[in-house]
């Protein structure tokens, strides 16, 4: 078998499973969507969805891994070089991450719509505090995914010398905008967080920093 018909045979496999997860997510939604939501109990209903669902996610990703594992014995066979072994194994973790994201962030909104009607049923205090948790997860889902990329194209290379600079701003960007946009979305629910928010931020920023001065290139462009 040529390398060309190996390689596209795995990128047609992740994506085929990709669809197929994502056909699972679909489905799950509409269930949990479709759940009367009346009290704190039904949010645990909802959940319970999710979490079978999660569990496919981990079916569907050991599909990939184990045929990667198919895959290496191809690419053996045609001795392609490390690199071309390297760079079909990231088509795998990206693959994999891809599918996870999906997974997250059908999650969270399904969570959030629950959390809503939760509220539309009732707004006492303990109420709102668990439903603005939720709201808060998926307003901040866009920055959470820049995030989350970031921090995987940060693992990627072999050497962490080789991680472009950019890479590691974007980190530290979409990290402070999650981290933000969250906080401040869950304290409109819970107001005497509020005066909080800023000093919160600062706190989950600090576990960012010390990550990114791992990294030379960060310390250099951030003495």
């Amino acid at each position: 078998m040529s390398i060309p018909s190996i390689v596209s045979g795995w990128e047609r496999f992740i994506s085929d499973v990709q669809s197929a997860y994502a056909e699972v997510a679909r489905a799950t939604t509409e269930r949990s969507n479709a759940t009367p939501v009346t009290k704190p109990d039904d949010i645990q209903v909802v959940g319970r969805l999710w979490n079978v669902a999660k569990a496919e996610f981990h079916k569907h990703r050991v599909r990939i891994e184990d045929r990667w594992s198919e895959v290496l014995d191809l690419l053996a066979a045609e001795a392609p070089g490390e690199d071309v072994t390297f760079k079909e194994g990231l088509k795998r973790d990206r693959g994999i991450l891809e599918m996870e994201i999906v997974c997250e962030r059908a999650t969270r909104l399904a969570m959030a719509h629950a959390a809503e009607k939760l509220l539309a049923a009732g707004n006492d205090a303990a109420h709102l505090a668990a439903a603005g948790h939720l709201i808060a997860d998926a307003a901040a889902l866009e920055p959470w995914e820049e995030m989350t990329r970031a921090a995987h194209a940060m693992k990627e290379p072999k050497n962490r010398k080789e991680v472009p600079l950019e890479v590691l701003e974007k980190y530290a960007d979409a990290s402070r905008r999650y981290h933000t946009l969250r906080l401040q979305t869950e304290a409109r629910y819970v107001p005497i967080n509020a005066p909080h928010v800023a000093m919160k931020v600062e706190g989950q920023m600090q576990a960012v920093m010390r990550e990114l001065k791992m990294f030379w290139q960060w310390r250099a462009a951030h003495p």
